[in-house]
């Protein structure tokens, strides 16, 4: 006895359609980091970094390659004066390095935004009385931890401030 297969069916294209999927909005109140006046850029190199669905306005600023004691300061826009809450959704991956933070020339945090997967994290970095006008945020490279890719990257998509 022989074998008989049915011809196959052609394919329908159609199928392969490509889904689009919504962009992300903003995050609403977000101080967007690409749109940041940076006001001290010494070492590594500066881009409004894009090609990620989970930024708010797809794009970071993104400083790589700052070697130890390179500076990055940026102006934040207060609204009014008053007491707020500084919260920043910034990078982390494997290539980002350790930075030291002020806000208005006072120490904040040392922060190691190391992570084994490419992820952006929200992080409070305090409740400040601030004027209107801008704050200045100063970030210091201080290096990178023992394991991490070479990069000591820093990255910021967007910054809210929340008034108490």
């Amino acid at each position: 006895a022989t074998l008989r297969h049915a011809a196959p069916k052609p394919f329908d294209l159609t199928l392969l359609k490509l889904t689009d999927y919504p962009k992300q909005k903003p995050v609403e109140g977000a101080i967007e980091g690409e749109n940041l006046k940076v006001v001290v850029h010494q070492g590594g190199e500066i881009e409004k970094q894009g090609g990620f669905w989970e930024l708010s306005g797809e794009r970071q600023l993104w400083w790589h390659h700052p070697k130890p004691g390179d500076k990055l300061a940026v102006e934040i826009p207060v609204p009014a004066d008053g007491k707020y809450e500084l919260i920043g959704s910034f990078c982390e991956n494997r290539d980002y390095g350790i930075h030291k933070l002020k806000l208005n020339g006072k120490d904040v945090a040392t922060v190691d935004f190391f992570s084994n997967d490419l992820r952006w994290s929200k992080k409070s970095l305090g409740t400040f009385n601030l004027k209107a006008g801008a704050a200045r945020l100063d970030v210091e490279c201080v290096g990178k931890r023992q394991g991490a890719l070479d990069g000591n990257m820093f990255g910021i998509d967007y910054f809210l401030l929340v008034k108490k």
